[in-house]
């Protein structure tokens, strides 16, 4: 079993935001075993900024799993499924921060937002 930690984020920039509105639903655990119960969840967030978009989740022990690595998003919102599985494995039990990272194509100052 996976315990996604979750909250709301605004973070804002000179003129546009580049990352708002990160959450996690509808479930902040997530059991990814194939039983069809709780087996996925859905992050979403907005860019408001053209961006490179990294997904990343980090365990207790310093470990860190990139998901999605400098992806290139233009403005809009967005919605990802996610099942527990990077790279093919399925992540270890335990609890995790999930951090969302928007590097503006300007060059301005990168946004993170952690879950």
């Amino acid at each position: 079993m996976l315990l996604l930690w979750a909250w709301q984020l605004t973070a804002c920039a000179i003129g546009q935001p580049v990352l708002y509105d990160v959450r996690v639903a509808p479930h902040t655990t997530i059991s990814p075993n194939a039983d069809t119960i709780d087996d996925i969840t859905e992050l979403f967030y907005s860019i408001g900024q053209p961006a490179r978009v990294t997904i990343a989740f980090d365990d207790g022990a310093g470990n860190r799993y990139v998901w999605r690595d400098g992806e290139r998003r233009p403005v809009g919102d967005y919605q990802v499924l996610f099942a527990g599985v990077i790279d093919g494995r399925v992540l270890p039990d335990g609890v995790y921060t999930i951090s969302i990272t928007a590097a503006p194509e300007n060059g301005s100052a990168p946004q993170t937002g952690e879950l």
